[in-house]
């Protein structure tokens, strides 16, 4: 049997009788399909428990008209990602395709379709192998599927795809094996997975970079299992304990912050259009006039302040002045103060419900570096900054309600909060400037924090402008 097709894990039978099986989809939605007949029944039950080989089923399918209500069954698993295709090699070597998309077309794998080059193929830029349980994945964001490979067969498709040798030399045992392997081969090719040696990549294909195109197609809806695996799916809520609100932090040498008036800012503020269109990047911090500790006070509650905590029975929800994923806020600030009137220079996390500055024990050879960074990262017309914001996420705080968009989220917020900083900036005639770089693992090092549990992921300064 070249290529077999069966049920994926993500449906199961639950009951069935003489006239209807009814199946339980992704843990949590029902389906019944109805029997005409008991060959009927027969068929469908063998499918589920045993597979059927595609082969067979294409042939068997045109002469035998109790298959019509198998076949009618397996489209609509098909439509709902829910059949996954057996390559079976030989008795040691095989892999499993399981479609990701819509996009998967089943014809792909007619071998006759394909059409080999007299060259070395070589893996697309953009697949990759990875690790799952005791299998290798294959995976790559041009193909609507993901393949698993067992280690035999892994070791021995590896030198046709990294081209070391050329496809047409493989050594084929049976013609069932031929089959199977120029099928998988065309299904390779036809998305891309693997291309000629010497093949152009398309012009809209250079332009993107491997995390880019990986981040960009893993993050969006369009996957058969997004309905278990995207958005709020809670999935650590029974296994780990919930992260903490805010951060615990020791606050006996907190700085106090000045609180500004909101309802008189609300009289005497500039007018929004005005603020918005006189929004501008300021890259140039005076040498002179220092920014105060009451005008960075106000600055902070302004644009980052907190302003509610409602409690819920999974995730609080906090609100601030900018939106963010769920009303979750797992971003943290920290401040690099260069120079401020009022307070000493060096690191202070931003407590925003004392609405204080705790100081963090971070050596000055640490503080030159993010500070040379941020200036580096603005251009080359830019001066020491006066203040940089360094955000951090607390990755588990948002993935513990996020799958699959988490990281994409905390970016999503990452944006609201520099363009709400820079407006209150703005409109307090300060220079903001939001940095296009930075150096995560030094700023992990600084503090000696775990990147992968709080990470940094943007930068952004603050002063009074040059004169």
């Amino acid at each position: 049997m070249p290529i077999f097709i069966k049920t994926t894990p993500r449906i199961r039978l639950r009951s069935f009788n003489k006239e209807s099986l009814t199946f339980v989809i992704d843990e949590n939605r029902t389906a019944t399909f109805h029997v005409q007949t008991q060959q009927v029944l027969t068929n469908l039950l063998s499918f589920i428990r045993e597979g059927q080989s595609l082969e067979i089923l294409e042939k068997q399918e045109k002469t035998d008209a109790s298959l019509s209500r198998l076949c009618l069954f397996i489209e609509q698993l098909k439509k709902n990602g829910l059949v996954e295709y057996y390559f079976n090699f030989n008795a040691s070597e095989n892999v499993v395709v399981s479609p990701k998309s819509l996009n998967f077309k089943s014809s792909t794998l007619s071998p006759n379709n394909m059409t080999l080059k007299q060259c070395p193929y070589i893996l697309s830029r953009f697949a990759y192998f990875r690790r799952q349980d005791d299998k290798m994945m294959l995976e790559c964001p041009l193909a609507p599927f993901r393949i698993s490979l067992n280690t035999a067969f892994f070791n021995r498709l590896l030198p046709y795809i990294t081209g070391a040798e050329n496809l047409t030399n493989y050594e084929y045992k049976t013609l069932q094996e031929e089959k199977t392997w120029r099928a998988f081969i065309s299904l390779l090719i036809k998305y891309k997975v693997i291309h000629p040696v010497q093949e152009i990549e398309t012009e809209n294909l250079q332009f993107w970079e491997f995390h880019d195109l990986v981040f960009h197609s893993s993050s969006r809806r369009g996957e058969f299992d997004d309905n278990v695996r995207f958005g709020a799916t809670y999935r650590f809520q029974e296994k780990l304990s919930p992260p903490l609100t805010f951060k615990d932090i020791d606050v006996n040498s907190a700085f106090e912050l000045y609180k500004p008036n909101l309802d008189e800012l609300a009289i005497s503020d500039s007018p929004f259009s005005r603020v918005l269109e006189s929004r501008r990047s300021i890259r140039g911090h005076s040498d002179s006039k220092k920014i105060t500790l009451e005008k960075l006070g106000e600055f902070l509650y302004r644009s980052i302040g907190l302003r509610e905590v409602v409690k819920m029975p999974i995730q609080d929800a906090i609100f601030r002045p900018y939106p963010a994923a769920g009303a979750i806020h797992e971003i943290d600030f920290y401040l690099v103060i260069n120079v401020c009137n009022g307070i000493e220079p060096g690191v202070y996390y931003y407590h925003p419900v004392r609405h204080t500055l705790c100081k963090k024990n971070v050596g000055m050879s640490y503080i030159e570096k993010i500070i040379s960074n941020a200036k580096f990262g603005m251009g080359v017309a830019a001066t020491a900054p006066q203040i940089v914001f360094v955000l951090t996420s607390r990755f588990k705080k948002i993935a513990w309600k996020y799958e699959k968009m988490s990281y994409r989220c905390t970016l999503i917020s990452m944006g609201a909060i520099f363009q709400t900083m820079s407006l209150v900036a703005t409109s307090m005639n300060l220079a903001s400037c939001i940095v296009g770089s930075g150096d995560s693992s030094l700023f992990a090092e600084a503090l000696n924090i775990d990147s992968l549990e709080e990470g940094a992921i943007g930068e952004f300064t603050l002063g009074v402008p040059s004169d």
